[in-house]
């Protein structure tokens, strides 16, 4: 497996507000103004092995963003040691900066010049030279779906090329670390899935990539593991299959049923296996309700439904399982807080 590629150890890391912030107010439980002291990053213990496509979870405020300026190079910590690539953060910043490639929702371009100018402006400051910057810039701009557009001005591309314009400009460091915070924000179900491709083929090539996301889906199906962060704090670290079997969440059954009467409905609720019934559509007057019960056993439990269907005269029109999901774990673990958008 060899070293850590990314390693910390206690990192921990305090900023004081200058003006009243309402998100952390929310997240504290009271008034946040000028001169309160707030812990983004508490006590973090973290190892990301080599190839690892690596997962960060977490809601609003949860020192996501702060986490990933640490491991870039860009803020220092307050207390406790990080080292990515072998390079200690705080005294040999400049080998951190050059072993990561940022992609990030906000990348500065030059809004009237061209998609491919402003990536090859990007691939020479990185070091290449003119045909090494062209190749790179052809390559990154084929990645992303931007072939047709690389004579436009960036200021004249949608969000969604936009965002594809970051990734892009990710992909041109050959850096042995990437660090991708919400990088698929604003992109396509198309360009999601390609770009799902291109990191699991980064992580093949040797890279390392840590990867945030709000999107459950597509941390469950990219990262081999994953951490949630929380008020500044790891709460949990596994792979996303460990992660919902420790909770041992229920799995939700979806039922149809027609010519049912509200006593039927009662008699499901107070099965032997059924834990809860939540009542999602119904129509009385023809007997026809939907369902959704929630078990942690669904054999049985089917078998129950079926049985007392037939006893009260009702049909079983169609009946499906949901499994708990990284999402269902995530809720469980965060509560409402998780509800909100974007943001550290």
């Amino acid at each position: 497996m060899g070293n850590p590629m990314v390693e910390t150890r206690g990192l921990t890391k305090t900023f004081v507000l200058e003006t009243r912030h309402r998100l952390i107010s929310r997240i504290l439980g009271k008034k946040a103004g000028p001169g309160t002291r707030v812990a983004a990053l508490r006590d973090i213990d973290l190892s990301i092995n080599p190839q690892e496509v690596f997962g960060l979870v977490g809601p609003n405020g949860a020192g996501k963003t702060t986490l990933i300026r640490i491991l870039s190079g860009f803020v220092l910590p307050e207390a406790g040691t990080a080292t990515v690539n072998g390079f200690d953060v705080y005294s040999q910043p400049y080998d951190v900066l050059r072993s990561v490639s940022l992609i990030i929702p906000r990348s500065g371009f030059h809004r009237w010049v061209s998609v491919e100018q402003n990536l090859l402006y990007y691939a020479k400051m990185y070091g290449s030279s003119r045909k090494e910057a062209e190749r790179r810039v052809a390559e990154a701009v084929r990645i992303v779906g931007l072939e047709e557009k690389r004579k436009v001005g960036y200021g004249f591309l949608s969000s969604g090329m936009k965002q594809r314009m970051n990734i892009a400009k990710g992909l041109l460091r050959d850096a042995p670390i990437f660090l991708m915070d919400e990088p698929t924000v604003g992109l396509d179900v198309s360009s999601t899935r390609k770009f799902h491709e291109t990191v699991r083929q980064l992580a093949k090539e040797g890279r390392t990539i840590l990867y945030t996301s709000h999107n459950m889906q597509e941390v469950q199906r990219i990262c081999g593991r994953v951490a949630v962060l929380h008020k500044g704090r790891i709460l949990v670290c596994d792979q996303p299959s460990n992660l919902v079997e420790r909770l041992k969440m229920p799995s939700a059954i979806q039922v149809k049923v027609k010519q049912a009467s509200p006593d039927l409905v009662r008699r499901i609720r107070d099965a032997e296996f059924t834990e809860r019934v939540l009542i999602e559509g119904e129509d009385r007057p023809i007997g026809l309700y939907q369902l959704r019960i929630l078990t942690r056993a669904v054999g049985p439990t089917i078998r129950e439904i079926a049985s007392l269907c037939l006893e009260g005269g009702a049909t079983l029109v169609e009946w499906h399982v949901r499994e708990p999901t990284l999402q269902d774990a995530f809720l469980q673990m965060i509560g409402s807080e998780a509800q909100s958008g974007d943001g550290g």
